[in-house]
């Protein structure tokens, strides 16, 4: 009996260890899917309010999950469309770390730049190609080239 019990306290810190390692993976397993979930659901909380949202969170684009299907643009002459709608936007999501080539698919696919090229001509033209940031971004429809570089590069001029 003396034996267990001084292999229990030369032991506890890692027996500690251990038990709390398993508790996390064991919360971590069993909630995996709402982990998953939270970056789109904190977006469509920032973003609620409004309708006519475009979302393009992560960099596949919109319609990424087969529970909420990407919205369609609307017509530019849509007869429902009152003069006192709110203006559409988009939500971008750029990740830490990911590559310029990435982000200019995403910007593309959106229609804010015609191509790539475009976009790494307007991001050398601002010298902006170590200033983009991670993070969500709020990009008006009716952005300029040059309001969008400002936009994801948090440069206010």
């Amino acid at each position: 009996m003396s034996k267990i019990k001084d292999l229990l306290y030369d032991k506890n810190d890692i027996l500690v260890a251990f038990l709390i390692l398993g508790i996390a993976a064991f919360v971590i397993f069993t909630r995996v899917n709402s982990i998953m979930a939270y970056p789109e659901k904190m977006i469509s909380e920032q973003n609620s309010g409004g309708g006519g949202h475009i979302y393009a969170d992560w960099p596949e684009g919109p319609g990424l999950y087969d529970d909420e299907p990407a919205e369609e643009e609307p017509a530019e002459n849509d007869p429902e469309e009152s003069p006192g709608t709110e203006p559409e936007i988009y939500s971008l999501y750029i990740a830490y770390g990911q590559s310029m080539a990435e982000i200019a698919r995403n910007l593309v696919s959106l229609g804010l730049f015609e191509s790539e090229r475009d976009f790494h001509a307007h991001v050398e033209a601002h010298n902006a190609a170590s200033k983009v940031k991670a993070g969500n971004f709020i990009i008006p429809a009716d952005s300029t080239k040059d309001e969008v570089i400002k936009i994801i590069t948090n440069n206010p001029r």
